[in-house]
């Protein structure tokens, strides 16, 4: 049986595309000792894979490394790998595991990946999804991105993208455009380029953010810069051309306290960010990500944020859903920071127009409209047209 510790493990999940610099970048990490007592979930070993010098012991699905990290291959369904894993790592094989990172194979689509992790009850006391990191290449990743589904779906689910290769004179060329791409197409997520690896202090750095979870103090930052009460919208520039397509001019209005976090680009995979500066009820919050699952599915690639539900409370909650599955809300640990004073809601959605999102969520939030009810209006009146939508 699992011994429950007094925080949950954080669980990462690394995914990009065929040669982006994954295992490059978690070779890298561990060599330097950044991510010593890491638990890793790997589809396969090999010759490319885990540096081999950092093995201790080694078995037919399990590596322990020398710097108290355990590295297993996937056998069965990830769940049950997960919890081997664990169950490794108490039994004194290891030392206690500070996080697990999953890192996927090149045409992984990260949403059952995402789902696996999320959906498992036995596991949720033990472990927490804390940020999805997708690694682009340099060099190719604009190729990739305009040639592969598989590469796009993987950048959109992403929390953080790391750029690799922009230590080689063609990935420095590239880079400009790349980042101009990235900051319209997904500009919910955080944008990292990898250092050089012979500058150990910016290496420092580097490594503390990615390690760090989106959700651990983004909120404040977030919430300052809101605009407030301005109802103005905020109108996006051109992006630049995505494989020949003709630009798309993409335009965004801005809620009472939003803004539009993605211009449009071929595939309709866009990144919105939804926010709030008043406390937002919990059942409010699960309603609107019901919502979201009834209305649209799976086209709803994933949804995931921090809730302010309580201003006498310093703590939030988490709120992740996956192609219209819901999870249910997970506290969020917020100790030795600020307390939370805001909400924020990443959603990636493919073909989903921005107004009907920023609607349902005002609605939700019971700001009134004259065309649609609310949902204290809705939720709380004996009145109310059973199966009535929003």
């Amino acid at each position: 049986m699992l011994k429950q510790k007094l925080q949950k493990i954080p669980v990462i999940i690394v995914t990009g595309f065929f040669g982006a610099g994954k295992t490059s970048l978690l070779n890298r990490l561990l060599r330097a000792n950044y991510l010593a007592q890491t638990g890793f979930i790997i589809n396969e070993f090999g010759a490319a894979g885990l540096d081999a010098m950092l093995i201790a012991t080694a078995d037919e699905a399990t590596i322990e490394l020398t710097n108290g990290c355990l590295c297993c291959t996937i056998k069965g369904d990830l769940p049950d790998t997960i919890a081997a894993l664990l169950a490794r790592a108490d039994k004194g094989d290891s030392a206690y595991l500070r996080r697990i990172i999953i890192e996927t194979t090149g045409l992984s689509d990260p949403a059952p990946i995402i789902r696996a992790v999320l959906g498992a009850p036995f596991l949720q006391p033990f472990i927490t999804l804390t940020q999805v990191i997708g690694v682009l290449d340099a060099i190719k990743g604009e190729a990739n991105l305009n040639r592969f589904i598989e590469a796009r779906r993987q950048i959109a689910f992403a929390d953080k993208i790391i750029i690799s290769k922009t230590d080689i004179k063609a990935g420095k060329t590239a880079l400009p455009r790349l980042l101009t791409r990235l900051h319209n197409s997904a500009a919910a997520a955080e944008i990292m380029v990898a250092p050089p690896t012979a500058n150990a202090a910016a290496e420092a750095v580097f490594a503390e953010k990615l390690l760090a979870s989106p959700l651990a103090g983004e909120q404040n930052r977030h919430a300052a810069a809101m605009p407030g009460d301005s109802h103005e919208g905020q109108k996006h520039g051109r992006q630049p051309e995505h494989g020949g397509h003709e630009r798309q001019k993409a335009h965004s209005r801005a809620g009472c306290d939003g803004k539009h976090a993605a211009t449009s680009h071929k595939e309709a995979i866009r990144a919105y960010v939804l926010t709030a500066t008043e406390p937002v009820p919990l059942a409010a919050a699960e309603y609107f990500a019901g919502q979201l699952g009834q209305r649209y599915g799976e086209r709803i690639l994933r949804l995931k944020g921090l809730i302010y539900s309580d201003k006498n409370k310093k703590n939030g909650w988490i709120l992740q859903a996956v192609q219209g599955q819901i999870y249910p809300p997970q506290p969020f640990n917020n100790s030795g920071r600020e307390a939370v004073k805001s909400s924020r809601l990443v959603v990636i959605a493919d073909g989903v127009a921005e107004e009907e999102l920023r609607n349902l969520w005002e609605s939700c939030r019971n700001i009134p409209a004259i065309d649609r009810a609310d949902y204290a209006a809705l939720s709380d009146n004996p009145l109310a047209i059973p199966g009535l939508q929003l």
